[in-house]
């Protein structure tokens, strides 16, 4: 459905956003893990890539427990699709304060990405002033848009499935009717 979303509409590869969502999964099974917001019952996360438009083009499934910042470069190599290297020189990719890392904001720029994610602010560290900040408009609301329409899909908002391919499949159903209703919904 990717590639069928590529021929109709164009992946935006210039704008691209990265995000997960915790949900509950009273069952467990492999890839689920103590939930650190839900009191410690068992959870497990959906990583989801998506291009300017909102178009989910990659999704990786872990545990709750799991920090963003481990499995940001797993989501990033998760498209389907392989990235043009010849459209853009430089590919943007914006991503919340949970993906804040200097090692991570290293591995983009040599995958030739310009990383847009906000600093943390620590009360130990003195404030710097921003300097010829370059400023791009709010990018980040197309991922939590997808996010938002995944979570229409009931199965989606608890994960029942014990198996881990199982619920990734239900992920991918899922990602695939968001692909047709952009397409035709033009």
């Amino acid at each position: 459905m990717v590639k069928y979303y590529h021929k109709k509409r164009h992946i935006q590869w210039r704008w691209e956003s990265i995000d997960s969502k915790m949900v509950p999964a009273p069952l467990g099974g492999k890839l689920s893990g103590p939930n650190p917001t839900d009191r410690g019952r068992r959870g497990t996360k959906r990583h989801i890539l998506v291009d300017g438009r909102g178009a989910p083009l990659g999704v990786i499934v872990t545990a709750a427990n799991d920090h963003d910042i481990t499995c940001a470069l797993k989501v990033v190599n998760s498209s389907l699709v392989p990235r043009p290297k010849t459209i853009y020189r430089v590919h943007h990719l914006c991503a919340d304060k949970g993906y804040d890392s200097e090692p991570f904001r290293r591995k983009l720029l040599k995958r030739h990405f310009r990383p847009h994610i906000p600093k943390r602010e620590y009360a130990s560290q003195p404030q710097e002033p921003k300097v010829n900040a370059q400023h791009y408009p709010a990018r980040r609301w197309v991922v939590e848009r997808t996010l938002s329409w995944q979570n229409d899909f009931r199965s989606l908002r608890v994960r029942w499935a014990k198996k881990p391919g199982n619920w990734l499949a239900l992920i991918y159903l899922a990602c695939t009717f968001v692909l047709w209703n952009m397409c035709t919904h033009v």
